[in-house]
């Protein structure tokens, strides 16, 4: 399926974005303090941190464990980043676990309601 990702290529998106994300520390730290408390650059960066640490070694051998995969980066955060954007990044990690529930690969069509 061309528009599905499999479990593995699912793991390396996710570890991807924890780079990206933890890439723009300062700008989120900075946009976030012009209107709030300044901590999101560290809420992020500590919460993705947690889900690197806790999937770097993930290899499922059940294709659908997309399911896990989003349980481990929703646990990382909720247990590392607890701060407001930490929970409400821990809630949408594991409600799109939920979603992906027994999927062998997953595609946006996977997360509509």
């Amino acid at each position: 399926m061309k528009d599905h990702l499999a479990t593995q290529k699912f793991i390396q998106l996710i570890l991807r974005l924890a780079d990206d994300v933890m890439a723009t520390k300062e700008q989120l730290t900075e946009l976030d303090a012009s209107i709030g408390d300044g901590d999101l650059g560290v809420t992020m960066s500590v919460g993705f941190n947690a889900v690197k640490e806790d999937l770097g070694g993930t290899h499922p051998s059940n294709p659908q464990e997309v399911l896990e995969v989003l349980r481990i980066a929703g646990k990382a955060f909720a247990d590392k980043a607890a701060s407001t954007f930490g929970t409400l990044m821990a809630a949408m990690f594991m409600r799109a676990g939920e979603a992906a529930k027994g999927k062998e690969c997953i595609g946006a069509v996977e997360f509509l309601p």
